[in-house]
């Protein structure tokens, strides 16, 4: 069997790590579209030091800073608009949905408007402007990873655009910015660390290289999520929780992932309801994982468990989205069985990576169906 691993992007982690950015981007050119949300960057500090690092290079900086918490093709729009003289690198500072934008942006200045690329799988010898990710969450994994999840409302439609090119050239995780997060955010975007951990584990295209990652991260959500979940994590926490959301990205990008992150993006398309994406995975979980056990052998679910210091991944699972305080089914996010049925219509990306998806059963409506219910014990 012949692995092929694609990480191109070179990475800096651990405290501090901030102060490397302007060596990283030394002939890397002058012009720089800096992306990043309204608050929390330039809250906890990050924005102010990634800037700093950009001043010693005297590179030209454009900042968009009103970028939103789930990013439509407007948002991207909005950011072409602002370099459409050019620029030679885009630099995110900020959780998922900034470094998504930045890799939306990307993509739109070489090849047009975002509408047209959004669900749309890029070539792999496309040149695009260089992205540099520079997280203030821990669970997105979108430093490392290949795609960049934007909505169009038009069509209720949120899902990727996908492609090796979008890969950011630096990445820069630095976990100093993460103790300022909001606890709701810090909850949701800890969750999204442990869905890519799990669900890398069991996709059918994972392989011995993944696992290791995955095996890595779970090990270190063992530690951090009740932490995080009760507010007593430490600088050292936040450390950890940024090596996990690292390896949880590797994985994805490597072995990609299942239903929930599937039916969250569908739901996550329709404008009428708002949630964030760790909240919608944590809602879809409980139902995900019953139905891994009803239709598949235990095994790799009970390694999953034992790695997360339990026996059975159903009891694991509710009891960190407890433990986070969030929402174990649809109903507590808003979703109703109407918005599923429309959500379906809109489900995309790569199904069959799913280990449900080749079972006799309908086993995704069952997952939605589940969702549905309570998120009580199975």
């Amino acid at each position: 069997m012949t692995i092929e691993m694609n990480t191109p992007t070179r990475v800096f982690l651990g405290p501090g790590s901030t102060k490397q950015l302007s060596n990283a981007l030394r002939g890397m050119g002058q012009r720089c579209l800096l992306v990043t949300g309204s608050t929390s960057a330039a809250q906890s500090g990050a924005l102010a030091a990634v800037q700093e690092q950009l001043n010693k290079l005297r590179i030209n900086t454009t900042v968009y800073n009103s970028v939103q918490a789930e990013p439509t093709v407007d948002d991207v729009e909005r950011g072409v608009e602002l370099v459409r003289g050019g620029t030679d690198l885009i630099v995110a500072v900020g959780g998922g949905s900034a470094i998504d934008t930045a890799k939306a942006v990307s993509a739109s200045l070489a090849l047009g408007p975002a509408p047209a690329l959004v669900g749309r799988t890029l070539d792999d010898d496309v040149a695009l402007t260089p992205v540099v990710a520079v997280p203030t969450t821990a669970g997105s994994g979108a430093e490392v990873t290949k795609g960049a999840i934007i909505t169009d409302s038009s069509r209720n439609l949120k899902s990727g655009i996908r492609g090796n090119s979008l890969i950011p050239r630096v990445a820069v995780v630095d976990p100093a910015w993460l103790p300022s997060m909001p606890q709701a955010v810090a909850a949701q975007t800890s969750f999204d660390a442990l869905a890519h951990a799990i669900e890398g584990f069991v996709a059918r295209r994972a392989d011995s290289i993944s696992r290791m990652w995955c095996r890595e991260s779970l090990q270190i959500l063992r530690q951090t999520l009740p932490a995080i979940g009760d507010g007593s994590a430490t600088p050292a926490t936040w450390a950890e929780q940024a090596r996990a959301s690292l390896l949880g990205g590797f994985a994805v990008a490597h072995a990609s992932t299942g239903y929930p992150h599937r039916i969250q993006q569908a739901l996550g398309g329709n404008p009428s309801v708002t949630s964030a994406h760790g909240r919608g995975l944590a809602a879809v979980y409980p139902a995900w994982v019953d139905e891994l056990y009803r239709r598949l052998p235990h095994e790799p679910m009970d390694e999953v468990a034992s790695l997360l210091g339990g026996i059975d991944l159903r009891k694991v699972v509710r009891d960190l989205i407890s433990r986070l305080g969030l929402p174990a089914s649809l109903p507590e996010t808003g979703y109703t069985a109407e918005h599923v049925e429309i959500a379906q219509n809109t489900l995309g990306g790569n199904l069959e990576n799913d280990p449900l998806s080749q079972t006799e059963h309908a086993s995704l409506e069952t997952v939605l169906m589940g969702a549905l219910s309570t998120g009580g014990q199975p």
